[in-house]
């Protein structure tokens, strides 16, 4: 992990990527990398999560609401999931309360 992330970390979709629905997933291009992604139904979920209010904590918190099983350590797949959509420009940290 490049970022250090904590459960207090807000994180919101970056302002250079664009978003389009695509079947079952979701196209996010990244106008100043000029990179594009594909994400899918889940991982779109949690990027919707992070909005600039909510924090690591309370997306995990809604995740484990929602999903009747986690299929492993939901904390440690969220973390390494949200970790690389900041290193690719997806999302940014806007804060740490």
């Amino acid at each position: 992990m490049i970022n250090q992330l904590s459960e207090n970390t807000i994180l919101a979709p970056a302002s250079q990527c664009t978003v389009r629905q695509h079947d079952q997933e979701y196209l996010v291009y990244n106008v100043k990398s000029d990179e594009l992604h594909l994400i899918p139904q889940i991982g779109f979920f949690v990027y919707q999560l992070c909005d600039g209010i909510t924090n690591i904590r309370e997306i995990q918190e809604e995740l484990q609401s929602r999903c009747v099983s986690t299929g492993g350590d939901l904390q440690e797949r969220l973390y390494s999931y949200v970790d690389q959509l900041v290193e690719r420009g997806i999302l940014e940290i806007v804060g740490d309360v």
